[in-house]
Formats: structure tokens, C-alpha cells, sequence
């Protein structure tokens, strides 16, 4: 651009200022075809907001740790290695040995649960307690290694004693924060699956609990899993099922099966090659088609006429001429009652309601008593006397544990009213009513011997003045005192379970109960059950003279039963006692020698 300007009135002087250059503006026409690109603007930067409204809306909050100033790295180097590994053994028992409570601080050392509540309490709690104690224990352990840190600066000038005791409870509080983690892990770990367990197995913490490449290791794990299906072997089952034709059935070698369950009409070409094998095997096609039809000698109303006998499932040697049961036996299709049958059909001398009189079927029946013959479950019982002297031990009952005094309720129940373990599960509390000479029972559910007309068993525990110790009725007094605190609303019956959650017991626990107390008193539960209790009690009750009508009342049976008689009354052995007359032994030294 071109000025020009006059100085001092006279001269002029041209100027010129140069102007920046702009490039001529290109104009493109549009082309229809062309897809249209859509460009995004930049949005318009947010307005700033007041300070007041600022404040108003409150500090925001920062998720980030936040750390401190930095320690010196020598300690840092120290401190980082505890922290993830922990410290060795010996190492720290050598410092918890050498760091004692002072004694005019005894509160720092970890007090110890009181004897009447770790009796009360469970071995989880127990054992959960001693791990939460020894933390602490190591915790006061600590604090006095930096009091005695202190200590020396405040009354010397020996930085070197005290710098170490500082540096020793940095050790003690390190390892435990590194157990603490522990800890953590562990409540954590039991949710997860196995596989899992396995990535997390070796991984070590930083700011997380796990590490933060823990996402990475379980990615490569189940690239690893991925790539083991790959080159895996796959090996080809030889049991399933075969395109290749079965061979035919062999012909029939055992006893008459019952007819097909379905009819001949279902299935379609399932149903008539099953006829047709039936008639390839000798045996006569299924035509039975009902429960009533399968039923031996009925009065069938078919087109045979009315009165005609029926034969349909019948063993099929009842349905054939002699003649064909000739030719099956000499082929050895019979077994031995195939045999025993056709010969009670064929033979003149021989009717068939005397099927029980047939050689073969008497044969039968013997060889199957041989196999497995017909005795009595006992043929002797045990003394009650052994696991009442194991039991008595069990004393004073308040300071027993719930497992223990529930075991020892159970016990003295069974002995004492001959009942089953079913009768014992259905005990409600409320139906319990403590006397001053006794505890009265009364079962109001239904049990074995429960019938139309027939009362139910009330059940009576007396006193032991002579020996507390054995008392059901003390016993049972004090279990309901011990379980009034742990007991459910909705817990009717007597007997609970003895871990949480606490719960009704049933009858298969109650059982597990008694022989688990059994074998600890030397009573051979191998061949014995939880319910020979009801032997031994009622034969030992017979054994001191209680008349047959007070042990068939106690333990429920009718006035008439013979149940006590024929399965319940056995003679109680001593084992060793014919040894040790023979010998000249007597039964008090031989106890002392045991």
C-alpha cells in the first residue's frame, strides 16, 4: 500500500507498508455423488463458574491415595521386603522373646478369655480367638519395643540402643500389618473357584491386595487353558453307542421275566421286535396288559368264555405243552426253577398249591438259607455299665461344652427309657415339666409304636441323689439352662445340633452321637448299633430283676408283646471273665492293669 505523507509542509515522502498476503479463497462446486463429511466442532469452552457457588457446592474429594513425605531410603529399603514376605521365624520369636510387657504397663499384654465362656463357646470360636489374641499379643509387643526407644532417648543419649529398639518394633509391626494381609486373603479366597485360586496362588501385593498385574495372569491363564485344549489328544469313547449290528440273542438261560411293561400297541417297530426276540428266545409273546392281568390263576371274562383259568404271567413252563418243556430242557434252557415248575404242571403226583413240597424249589430255598440264613441281629449285648462309668467323668455339667453335655443328655436318655433314637428327635421343650422328683416326658407326635387306641409313651427321669454325676434329670436340667442363650425361636424340640447354625436334630444325628461316645468307651461299634441301646438297657434292667410288664411299659411295647423276649433279651457278656476264673484273675485287677 501506497502513502504518502508531507513531513514539513514542503517534501513529500512515499511510504510503503507492506500488507499481509491471503491466499484467494477456492471455491469447489459440490459434487452430488460425493458422500458428505461432516465435520465436529470444538464445544465452546465452559463458562467460569463464581466463587461463591464454588464454595457453595462444597470440596470435591480426591479417590487417589494420598501419601506422605518420603522416609529415608534406607528404612524404606528395610520396611518393603516384611511388608510383602513377612519375617522368618526364628526372627520373630527371637524379638517377641525379647520385648516382655513392662510391668507397669500390663494392659498391653493380650488378656486371655474367661474359662466359664471358652467352655460355653465353640472350637471354631476358640481357635479364632487364639489367632486374634496372638496378633495382639505381638502388637503389644511393639509398642513396648518403641517405649523402650523412647525411654533411653528421654533419660540418655545412646541414639545407637535406642535407633535399634525403634528399628525392632518397625520389624514387629511390619510382620503383623504382613499378617493382616494374610489374613484378608484368606476370607477372601474361599469364595472363589479353584482355578482361580491357583492364578493368585504365588501373587504378590502392592496396592492391591493381589498385585495390580493380576488381570494380566488371568488372561495368560486361560490362554495357556486355551492352548492345552488344543494340542490335547482327543480320545474317541469305545462305550457309546455302535452303528454296527448287535448280534442275535443267545437263546433263553434264565428264570421267566415279567411281561413288558407297555403293551404290544406302544412303541410301534420297538414294541414288535421285542416280540419277536421274546419268540426267538422260546418264550411266548407279551400280550398282558395290566397289573390285574399279570395276577396268578384270576378268573378271566375274555372271548374264552367266563370261568376259563388265565395264564397270561404265569412262568411261561406253566403255559407250554410237555412236549416243549422237554425239548427246552434238554437243550439247557431251564434253570432250577424253570424245572421246579414244569414238573409241578406235568408230573401226575404233584398239585400246584404244594409248590413247597417241590425237590427243587426245597433245594432252592436251602442253599439260599446257607448263603445268608436267618439269625438275630445279637446274640449278646453289651454292658451299660462301661459307658455310664466313661460318661461320669463328664462333671460338673455347667462346665462342659454344648458337644459334650449333649452327647451325655443323649446317652442317659437312650439307658434310661429304653426309647429309640426317633423318640429322642421329637422331644419338645415344651412338653417337658422338671419335679421335685423328676423330670416327666411327654411324647405327643407319632413314633413306631404309635397306633389307633394304643397311648402314647410318657417318658420319667428320677434323681440320682447318690450319684450326680449319671443324673438325667440334673443333666437334663442343666442342658436347658446351657442352651437357653444359643437356642432358635422356631426350635421346638429338645436336642439341638452342636455347631452353628444351631438347629433341631434329627435322628440320624442323634445316632451318630451315641456311637461316637460308644467307641470311646471300648464298645465295639462294629458290631453294635446306636440302637443296642435299647438291648443293653432292657436286658440289663431284666439281668437286676425289673419284672417283664415295667420293661415292656418303659420301653412301649404292648402287654402282649414278645418283642422283648424274642429279639431284645440277651444275656450280657463279660468278655474275659471265663479266661480270668480259669486263670484265678480276678475282675478289679485286671481293671487296675487297664
Amino acid at each position: 500500500m501506497h502513502h504518502s505523507i508531507n513531513s514539513d509542509g514542503n517534501d513529500l515522502v512515499e511510504v510503503f507498508v507492506e500488507e499481509p498476503y491471503e491466499e484467494p479463497e477456492i471455491v469447489h462446486e459440490a459434487d452430488p455423488g460425493a458422500p458428505t463429511i461432516s465435520v465436529l466442532k470444538e464445544p465452546d469452552p465452559e463458562p467460569q463458574l463464581d466463587p461463591d457457588l464454588l464454595t457453595a457446592l462444597g470440596e470435591t474429594v480426591d479417590d487417589s491415595p494420598q501419601y506422605g513425605p518420603h522416609i529415608h531410603t534406607n528404612l524404606a529399603q528395610r520396611w518393603q521386603p516384611i511388608l510383602k514376605k513377612g519375617l522368618p521365624k526364628e526372627t520373630k520369636e527371637k524379638l517377641l522373646k525379647t520385648y516382655l510387657i513392662p510391668e507397669n504397663c500390663t494392659l498391653l499384654q493380650a488378656p486371655k478369655i474367661n474359662a466359664e465362656i471358652s467352655a460355653a463357646v465353640l472350637d471354631v470360636v476358640r481357635n479364632r480367638d487364639k489367632k486374634i489374641e496372638a496378633a495382639q499379643q505381638q502388637l503389644g509387643a511393639g509398642i513396648t519395643a518403641i517405649n523402650k526407644g523412647l525411654t533411653i532417648l528421654l533419660t540418655s543419649e545412646d541414639k545407637v540402643t535406642a535407633t535399634k529398639h525403634l528399628s525392632d518394633a518397625c520389624r514387629i509391626l511390619s510382620d503383623l500389618h504382613y499378617m493382616e494381609t494374610q489374613t484378608r486373603a484368606k476370607l477372601v479366597t474361599p469364595a472363589l473357584s479353584k482355578q482361580f485360586l491357583n492364578v493368585i496362588q504365588d501373587c504378590e501385593r502392592d496396592e492391591t491386595l493381589f498385585g495390580a498385574k493380576l488381570p494380566e495372569k488371568i488372561k495368560a491363564s486361560k490362554a495357556i487353558e486355551k492352548q492345552g485344549l488344543q494340542i490335547k489328544k482327543i480320545v474317541k469313547s469305545t462305550t457309546g453307542t455302535s452303528s454296527a449290528p448287535t448280534a442275535p440273542r443267545a437263546g433263553y438261560q434264565g428264570n421267566w421275566t415279567a411281561p413288558s411293561r407297555y403293551p404290544s400297541s406302544r412303541g410301534g417297530e420297538e414294541a414288535r421286535g421285542e416280540q419277536h426276540r421274546r419268540r426267538r428266545a422260546g418264550r411266548p409273546p407279551c400280550r398282558s396288559r395290566g397289573r390285574r392281568a399279570r395276577a396268578n390263576h384270576v378268573q378271566c371274562s375274555t372271548k374264552q368264555g367266563a370261568g376259563t383259568r388265565c395264564t397270561r404271567g404265569l412262568p411261561w413252563v406253566l403255559q407250554c405243552s410237555p412236549a416243549r418243556v422237554l425239548a427246552a430242557r434238554r437243550a439247557g434252557r431251564l434253570s432250577g426253577i424253570d424245572d421246579g415248575f414244569a414238573f409241578q404242571k406235568h408230573s401226575p403226583t404233584v398239585q400246584r398249591n404244594n409248590i413247597g413240597s417241590n425237590a427243587y424249589v426245597k433245594r432252592l430255598l436251602k442253599g439260599a438259607y446257607k448263603l445268608r440264613p436267618s439269625l438275630p441281629k445279637y446274640s449278646h449285648t453289651w454292658d451299660p455299665q462301661r459307658l455310664l462309668d466313661y460318661i461320669a467323668d463328664w462333671y460338673p455339667n455347667t462346665s462342659l461344652t454344648v458337644e459334650k453335655i449333649t452327647k451325655k443328655l443323649v446317652i442317659l436318655l437312650a439307658l434310661c427309657t429304653a426309647h429309640r433314637v426317633q423318640t429322642l428327635s421329637l422331644i419338645k421343650i415344651n412338653k417337658v415339666s422338671i419335679g421335685p422328683t423328676g423330670v416327666k416326658i411327654i411324647i405327643t407326635d407319632i413314633i413306631k409304636t404309635s397306633a389307633a387306641g394304643r397311648s402314647q409313651p410318657i417318658l420319667f427321669l428320677p434323681y440320682f441323689r447318690e450319684k450326680p454325676n449319671i443324673c438325667p434329670a440334673t443333666v437334663l436340667r442343666d442342658y436347658i439352662a446351657l442352651t437357653r442363650d444359643i437356642r432358635p425361636e422356631n426350635a421346638l424340640n429338645l436336642l439341638l445340633t452342636v455347631k452353628r447354625p444351631f438347629k433341631c436334630a434329627t435322628a440320624q444325628t442323634i445316632g451318630r452321637w451315641i456311637k461316637q461316645v460308644m467307641a470311646e468307651s471300648g464298645v465295639d461299634v462294629a458290631a453294635f448299633g446306636a440302637h443296642s441301646t435299647r438291648h443293653a438297657s432292657t436286658s440289663a434292667a431284666a439281668a437286676a430283676g425289673v419284672s417283664v410288664d415295667t420293661i415292656r411299659k418303659t420301653a412301649s411295647w404292648t402287654n402282649n408283646s414278645q418283642a422283648f423276649a424274642k429279639f431284645y433279651h440277651r444275656q450280657i457278656i463279660d468278655e474275659g471273665s471265663f479266661a480270668r476264673a480259669v486263670c484265678h484273675i480276678s475282675n478289679d485287677i485286671n481293671l487296675s492293669l487297664e
